[in-house]
């Protein structure tokens, strides 16, 4: 079946539940692949380091796939995408403990199991309870700060660092109504962008000596953030912040991530994607696609359990590629190796996403009706987005 079949779909500028639905889990669906890539090929390529154009591996700077980590920024976007709708959609009343209720269901639970799991079956749990550096690096990852210290920073699971951010971030979309009902969207947005290089430079600073947690400080990323309710706000009010010709943008952008990555450096890459991504998210809101075509819906299906998926991917992966060596001797065929392995982690996830994700997030939805904590009501543009 066509992928954009026109003949199914009608002009796209209002999405109704359920296609809006899968237009996100498809933008998650590819994110989450890009990251999975570029782990693989810092796994697969021991001597491929990001920036580096030197010599036969410096050309592994060339492939998409060294890229793989702006996939983060496009969740980032989606994240920001997401919670602003749902804000929009519950006829802009924000209720603090009811939206603090449903982040915490939605994330903490599989992400503490999660961590239960790889404090296990990584350096030990005696370590993590017997050792002072040990109880040092559980508390912060408990308490979601680890990505405040270097030496903690990809510590357990290489990825947790973007889930403290992403915690951190929500902490402040308070701030960022407060900014939007003082100021309007338009001009948040700006501030926002404007706070980050001054942030970058008190960081820079007070965390002297720093190599990551400085840098990926949460209010470097709030732009990025900001950004997606931005998109949201033109979305919800029919609008769009693309003009024209969003698709070339967006392809021009990922040509241009390679380049300044390889040329220049990742820095630039990183700025470049944030636009690219925003290019590609708009279009894929309002471009005629058929989400019942079966390449869209093995994104779908990927894209739901997407955060599953994050969660568990990266330990494991190394020793599953080795798994599959057999597959690929060759290095140029490297690749080949992470198709199966990507298979077995999507369907490990997707269970997990069933068995673990749905029930913390029906379990949130039982408190809060013992509680009495009600959200707003929705207007008919609702997408219940904001528990996805």
């Amino acid at each position: 079946m066509n992928i954009f079949d026109k003949a199914t779909l009608t002009n796209c500028t209002v999405i109704e539940t359920k296609k809006h639905i899968d237009r996100v889990d498809i933008l998650r669906g590819i994110a989450i692949i890009c990251v999975f890539l570029f782990h693989a090929q810092e796994f697969l390529f021991p001597k491929f380091k990001l920036g580096d154009n030197t010599g036969k591996t410096g050309l592994l700077n060339l492939l998409p796939t060294a890229y793989g980590w702006t996939g983060v920024e496009l969740f980032l976007l989606v994240s920001g995408f997401v919670i602003h709708l749902g804000f929009l959609s519950g006829n802009q009343q924000f209720n603090l403990s009811v939206f603090y209720s449903k982040r915490f269901w939605r994330i903490y639970p599989p992400y503490l199991l999660s961590l239960l799991i790889f404090c296990f079956t990584g350096a030990g749990i005696n370590y993590y309870t017997h050792s002072r550096e040990g109880l040092k690096d559980l508390f912060a990852h408990l308490f979601l700060i680890h990505n405040l210290f270097d030496r903690f920073y990809y510590s357990i699971n290489g990825v947790y660092w973007s889930l403290a951010l992403e915690m951190q971030l929500y902490l402040l979309y308070p701030l960022l109504l407060w900014l939007r009902k003082k100021y309007g969207i338009n001009k948040t947005t700006l501030i926002i962008w404007l706070i980050m290089p001054v942030s970058y430079g008190i960081t820079y600073f007070i965390m002297s000596g720093s190599k990551v947690a400085q840098s990926n400080f949460v209010l470097n990323y709030w732009g990025i953030w900001a950004l997606g309710a931005l998109l949201a706000e033109r979305y919800f009010n029919n609008k769009i912040l693309f003009k024209k010709h969003r698709g070339v943008i967006a392809f021009a952008g990922f040509v241009l991530i390679i380049l300044a990555g390889f040329y220049v450096s990742p820095a630039l890459s990183a700025l470049i994607s944030v636009i690219a991504w925003l290019a590609f998210f708009e279009w894929v809101l309002h471009a005629q696609i058929n989400t019942k075509a079966y390449t869209l819906k093995i994104l779908i299906a990927i894209g739901l359990c997407s955060y599953s998926i994050y969660l568990l991917h990266e330990p494991p992966l190394f020793k599953m590629l080795l798994w599959f060596n057999i597959l690929a001797p060759k290095s140029y065929l490297a690749f080949v190796k992470a198709i199966p392995a990507f298979v077995i982690i999507f369907i490990v996830s997707y269970l997990y996403y069933k068995i673990i994700e749905l029930p913390s997030i029906k379990l949130g939805q039982y408190f809060r009706r013992k509680l009495n904590l009600k959200s707003a009501p929705h207007s008919q543009k609702s997408t219940k987005t904001d528990e996805a």
